[in-house]
């Protein structure tokens, strides 16, 4: 299976979304030195809050041909967002369990973490494969998707401020 990028052949789209991995992959290493030195709360919304403005930047890009430095530059953002979110998030899950708990609470964790997955996946698809044909040509369904997820990222973001203070 395999989605046309307007503009884009299909190794150019590869490439250009490999930079999300090789990102967030560079990134997890100083996220995690970050973790033990900031509150987590705080790192995760910065991390929410970039890969949310990511989103957006590369939702308006996506109204005319976005250069490859534009979209690499914003899905290099969404890496290091993610990366951000991620460590510290996972630290306050886990340091608020219990040594005995702590093993269900990553379990859980980790199945609501792919079922989010999965349903982003699936709601990504929903709007992107939906349309006829001619409108998946262009570029609307892409920045669609990009603004739902912008929205779901900038909820995302304010209740993550919201939360309560970190167990230690």
């Amino acid at each position: 299976m395999s989605f046309d990028v307007p503009g884009a052949a299909l190794s150019a789209a590869a490439l250009t979304a490999l930079v999300v991995a090789l990102s967030a992959g560079e990134s997890w290493g100083w996220g995690g030195r970050l973790a033990a030195r900031y509150s987590s709360r705080i790192l995760s919304s910065c991390g929410l809050a970039l890969h949310a403005l990511a989103l957006l930047c590369l939702a308006l890009a996506f109204g005319g041909r976005p250069s490859y430095v534009v979209s690499s530059g914003c899905l290099a953002a969404i890496g290091i967002g993610t990366a951000l979110f991620m460590t510290p998030n996972n630290h306050a899950i886990m340091s608020s369990a219990t040594a005995d708990r702590r093993g269900i609470a990553n379990a859980v964790r980790s199945t609501i973490q792919n079922a989010g997955g999965l349903v982003g996946t699936a709601l990504v698809l929903a709007i992107v494969a939906g349309p006829t044909v001619a409108v998946r040509a262009s570029a609307a369904p892409y920045r669609t998707a990009t603004v739902v997820l912008f929205a779901l990222c900038a909820v995302g973001t304010v209740l993550s401020l919201a939360r309560g203070p970190q167990h230690r």
